[in-house]
């Protein structure tokens, strides 16, 4: 019985490593296909959040006019959030401190951490978990972030 459960979970990972991979090679098509970096954006979120199986991606850029972070791309977010939606760069903001110190910022549970404030758009959407990765494109710092 152990070994029979063992070949299951090893065929689990297995069929999980080949989704990965063929996400990786869409991703790679993509990035060859458009010259639309916005709806490159776009693809790219759905893709990660197909790879990761979650329900909300997000990609920010900074905007040093208003000096705040602007959702550019995302999946699982209200109509009219993209493009829209805006996030404080403060550091009890967690896509801002990811933004200021180019470090992840993961957060296991707002009501259990009081570093982090929760923005109304993150409670409106029920995130009561998130992670935010800075990514860096052609010198510009981006986040990413997922719940």
């Amino acid at each position: 019985m152990k070994g029979a459960s063992g070949e299951q979970g090893g065929e689990w990972v297995l069929e999980k490593l080949r989704r990965h991979i063929r996400i990786l090679v869409d991703i790679g098509r993509l990035s060859g296909e458009t010259g639309d970096f916005d709806r490159f954006l776009g693809q790219i979120v759905v893709q990660i959040a197909r790879a990761v199986e979650i329900h909300h991606v997000k990609i920010l850029r900074y905007r040093p006019e208003t000096s705040d972070l602007l959702l550019l791309a995302g999946v699982g977010w209200k109509d009219g959030a993209v493009g829209a939606a805006t996030f404080s760069i403060g550091l009890r903001s967690a896509p801002g401190r990811a933004y200021q110190t180019a470090e992840p910022v993961s957060i296991k549970e707002f009501g259990e951490d009081n570093d982090y404030l929760r923005s109304d758009f993150l409670k409106e959407h029920g995130i009561v978990s998130l992670s935010n990765v800075p990514i860096l494109i052609d010198g510009a710092r981006h986040g990413g972030c997922w719940k």
